[in-house]
């Protein structure tokens, strides 16, 4: 917020922000993107000790302390998922979700996955262009907002929009040398559903995220015309912040 030699900061500034960092133990730490930390500072050494880098977006990025971390990326305590498939063109079996358009919009059907408030949906994208999840509000006096992963000529992108707005795109990784758009065969990520927020994770780094507007209930849908999903799994969000106990 201002300069920061020793003529505008006080004397022992450091000392009393390591006590409030000991005394909060925040859970995360948001990083501007065009302010590096200074080496050789005890944000560094916290950083360093305590924190593991999960988002990154132009303007900046978010480390997550190294337990919350280990609970967004922890896929142990999920079960498997059994659903009903009760839109036209999906179908469930066992841990398993396949959906073919067959003709029809693949953005206009789509699955029920109900009332994800402080829980995470784990499933491993084994075939088809892309997986999307929405989240409408019932009310109509906000935004419907979507986040989803999508194989594409450069790779796999993730995206974050509304109907009107594009919020965040961000390049998953790059395409493999097996063909445009493929990338690796099967893409595993996780839906995290907090009570006001949610977020899309592949491969440990959190790709996208939303703030919910005003409902926790999701639908996904298919990217492409076809789709199979493998090992689908549900289970708690971590439990902190909007879903501490």
């Amino acid at each position: 917020l201002g300069r920061t030699s020793t003529d505008y900061v006080l004397p022992g500034s450091w000392d009393r922000w390591s006590d409030d960092m000991a005394e909060s133990n925040p859970a995360a730490f948001l990083l501007d993107a065009a302010v590096a930390v200074a080496p050789d500072t005890p944000a560094a050494s916290v950083l360093a000790a305590g924190f593991q880098p999960a988002f990154t977006a132009p303007t900046a990025s978010v480390s997550l302390r190294n337990d919350v971390y280990d609970q967004v990326v922890d896929r142990s305590s999920s079960t498997r998922w059994i659903g009903v498939a009760t839109a036209d063109g999906w179908s469930t079996d066992g841990g398993s979700v396949t959906f073919d358009a067959a003709g029809g919009d693949p953005g206009g059907l789509r699955l029920s996955l109900g009332d994800r408030s402080c829980s995470r949906w784990d499933v491993t994208l084994a075939d088809g262009a892309g997986l999307s999840f929405h989240f409408d509000d019932p009310s109509g006096t906000s935004e419907n907002v979507e986040m989803f992963v999508e194989r594409s000529g450069d790779g796999i992108v993730a995206v974050s929009r509304s109907p009107n707005v594009e919020f965040l795109r961000t390049q998953v990784d790059a395409a493999g040398a097996g063909g445009a758009g493929v990338g690796r065969d099967d893409v595993v990520l996780s839906l995290i559903v907090g009570t006001q927020s949610a977020m899309l994770v592949v491969d440990g780094d959190v790709v996208a995220a939303l703030t919910l507007l005003p409902s926790p209930d999701v639908d996904a849908s298919s990217v492409g015309d076809s789709l199979v999903l493998r090992d689908v799994r549900t289970g708690p969000a971590p439990s902190l912040g909007e879903c501490a106990d």
